[in-house]
This record gives C-alpha cells, structure tokens and sequence, in this order.
C-alpha cells in the first residue's frame, strides 16, 4: 500500500513536468507557425540564408538536410521513435502513462514543425559567424588626425645657464712665512674691517733674525770705516774698500728683510668684508702662502653670479647686456642685472668659457654659494620653425621626431628635428623641418610611416 502511493506521487509529479514541457513545445511551434517580434525578424533572416546559402553556410545546410534525409546513427533512431514516444512517453516506475493526459488532439505535425524551428535555429547560430569576418574586410584602417602649418617666426634665441653667487672680490689671506700661529682674533661669521689684526706667528725665530740682521750690519759698518781710514792712510787698497763699502750695503738690505718678514708674520683684513672660513687653528705650523682665511667683499656692488656658457653662446654675449636672474631662496622674485666680466679663454677642464653676472642684493639677504639661474637675451635674432609641442612624438635632449604630412595627404613621413627651446605650449625648431609644410598634432603616437591617415 505504501509502495502504490510513492508510486502514485512520483507518476503525478512526473507528469506535471511534462505537462510544463509540453506546454513549451506549444509555444515554440506558435511561435515558429506563426512568428512576430524579434523572433519573426531572426526567422525572416534565417530563411534568406537557406534560400540563398553559400560558403561555409551551404556546406552545412548540405550536411544538416542529408542527415534528415539519409538519417544514420542517433538521428536515425530520433526520428525512428514515433510521436506518441514524446507525447505518450513511458518507462517511469514500469507504468505507462495514459495518452494524452492533457487532452490534446495529436498533431502530426508535431515532430516536424520541432526539427525544422530547432534546424532554423541552429542555422541561424552558425550563419552568424560570418558577420565578423564581412565586417573587417570593409574597416577603414586610416587613421583619423589633426594638422598644422608649419610657421616661421622671428626670434632672439636667449641664453639660459646656472651659476653660483659668490663676491667679485673673494681673497683668501695667508701668512708670508711659515710659523707656529700664537692667536686667532676672529671667527667663521665675523664682520671684519680694513687693516684688522686677524692672527699672528709665533714670532721667537722671526725677531731673533731682525736682531741678527741689525748686528750684522752694525759690524759692516765698523768694517767700513776702519777700511776707509787706512785707504787715507794708503795703508789699505782700493779693493779693500770696495768691498767693506759693499758688505755693509749688503748687511743693511739683510735688516730690511727680516723686518719685512717680521711686520708678515700676521694678518690683517685688507678689505672690509665678511670672514666667510677660517681654515687654520691656533698651534698649528703653516707654511708661506698657505691660506688661513677667506674674506668676502659684501659691499652692494661686489655681489656676481659665476657661470659658465658654450663657445655658441659665448661669441654672442658682450659686457653690459641685461640679464634676469632667480634664486631658488628667493621664488618669485626677478634680479635685473647685467654682464660684467667675459672670460678671455675656456677653462681647461671644463672646456666652457666663464661668465660673471653682477647682482644687487635689492633688499635681500645674499650668501656665498646660493644656486641662480640665468637668462641673457642676446641681441641677434633669427627665423625658427615654431610647432605645437603636442606634435613631437619622440625627444632625447635636444633631438626630437615629428610626423610630416606628405603631398598625397594620406601618408606620413617621420622627421628628425632639432629643438632650440620650449616657450609655452609651442616649440621653436633650430634646424630639420627644412621643406616642411604641414605636420600631425593630434593622432601622432599611433602613427608609423606604413599607416595612412585621414584628416578631421
């Protein structure tokens, strides 16, 4: 009992299943006897290909219509199974379901309307592969651009370098002979004035050599006279005298030495200024010569700016010419200066030529070794090339590429230009647009010298 009621309501929930199916398969053949919609336009597009089938489309609408026609295999034995298999189907539990539980008429039509929709479908699925392949034959590969005429205009190539602010008249002041250094009077920072005692030597050795230079000549002199009065006496010769007077002129440039030396055996500022090192200690023995302080002029005209130009840019410049400086301590704020000292030969090591730029601190505070940037605008002035700097594709210092338009106004010519500088957004060509008309500005990265281009 048990057993025929599990049974009884797996057969009921077996055939509303089918019941749903059916009522699909209904819809479908609606849908194919009588199509409308979306459905109607894919079913009128279907049938234009079996119709009119080529290709890859009609070798498979062959294969597809032999297989109904010459069913072989599974699709022999699909359409072997009569229709009352899919209406009436059986097998479940080993009890056969009645007929028509849903009452229908059967349809012998049924099957066949099924296979020819799921057949329209299918052939619909594989014709719409080809749509891509039409579809690229006929894409436009020009490449869409924007162009300029190429203009010429006058210009003043300026001069732009660094430099650094120091003072015109920098002196480093060093003992004239070696010693032991006794006393320092000033420190890094100081403010010094003209003939200020700085440091002095120890001067023991320096003293002891005026006074031995005083005796020596104090005996030359003695010397002297006893020689000139045994001359009178013609008891010594001419020679004799010659040489006592020669002995005691030597003795007397001896004194004038040592005291030289000794009035050296100290430092004293020769200017007014700032002491900006001090690079000797005291205790320690210097030699002649070795520096002990750098002393900076810091008047409001010894202020320069040092730099260094090319042998181009040198031959252009001359004493006097304006020129804008600004400081990375100072943002913002503009010196007008001029050029003061152009040097006579290149440095050897660098191989660029020294310029000097005079500054005035304008209220501002200086200090030796701020960083300034320079620009001079020279007097001479010629035609450049002038681009929108959007059309350059390619740069490496000065050197850049650019796309030319050519005669035919579909391909492209990659010119090699070289820069001068950048003003703004546009920039000024020194040299290789020579016979240059017309260049690309928008689309230019995506070009090669192969693509054609059309212009918008």
């Amino acid at each position: 009992m048990v057993n025929n009621v599990l049974e009884c309501r797996l057969n009921q929930k077996t055939i509303t299943n089918i019941q749903g199916k059916i009522q699909n398969m209904i819809k479908l053949q609606n849908r194919v006897l009588n199509p409308t919609g979306f459905f109607k336009r894919i079913l009128a597009k279907t049938m234009g290909r079996v119709l009119n089938s080529t290709g890859f489309f009609k070798r498979i609408l062959a294969k597809t219509m032999g297989g109904v026609l010459n069913p072989t295999g599974f699709f022999k034995r699909i359409l072997a199974k009569p229709t009352g298999a899919v209406l009436n189907p059986t097998g479940f539990s080993g009890a056969a379901l009645p007929p028509n539980p849903l009452g229908f008429p059967p349809h012998p039509t049924d099957l066949s309307v099924g296979g020819i929709a799921l057949l329209l479908l299918l052939l619909a699925a594989c014709g719409k592969k080809e749509a891509p392949v039409t579809i690229l034959q006929t894409v436009d590969e020009a490449i869409p651009v924007r162009t300029v005429i190429v203009q010429q205009k006058t210009v003043t190539l300026p001069i732009h370098a660094s430099g650094i602010l120091t003072s015109s008249a920098e002196q480093r002041l060093s003992f004239k002979i070696g010693g032991i250094i006794r006393k320092i009077y000033v420190a890094e920072g100081d403010m010094v004035r003209a003939g200020q005692l700085l440091a002095v030597l120890d001067k023991t050795e320096i003293d002891a050599q005026v006074v031995q230079a005083q005796q020596g000549l104090a005996k030359s002199e003695r010397d002297l006279a006893r020689v000139e009065g045994l001359y009178k006496d013609s008891s010594a010769t001419l020679e004799l005298l010659q040489n006592a007077t020669t002995g005691r002129d030597v003795a007397k440039e001896t004194v004038r030495i040592a005291t030289f030396n000794q009035q050296y055996a100290e430092i004293r500022a020769t200017k007014s200024g700032k002491i900006i090192k001090k690079l000797m200690n005291e205790g320690e023995i210097t030699g002649p010569g070795t520096p002990a302080f750098v002393l900076f002029e810091t008047g409001a005209n010894d202020w320069v700016v040092k730099t260094n130009v090319s042998d181009r840019d040198w031959v252009r410049l001359n004493k006097g010419m304006p020129t804008r400086v600004t400081m990375d301590a100072y943002p913002g704020t503009i010196f007008l200066c001029k050029v003061t000292d152009l040097a006579p030969a290149a440095d050897p090591q660098s191989g660029l030529y020294p310029v000097e730029v005079g500054i005035s601190p304008q209220g501002k505070r200086f200090a030796p070794g701020l960083f300034a940037q320079v620009d001079i605008t020279p007097g001479q002035s010629r035609p450049y090339a002038i681009i929108p700097i959007e059309s350059i594709v390619e740069g490496d210092g000065k050197s850049a590429f650019i796309y030319a338009l050519q005669a035919d106004g579909s391909s492209v010519r990659k010119v090699s230009v070289q820069v001068a500088f950048i003003e703004g957004n546009m920039a000024v060509i020194e040299s290789g647009l020579e016979g240059v008309t017309e260049i690309i500005t928008s689309g230019a990265p995506y070009l090669t010298e192969k693509k054609k281009v059309k212009k918008i």
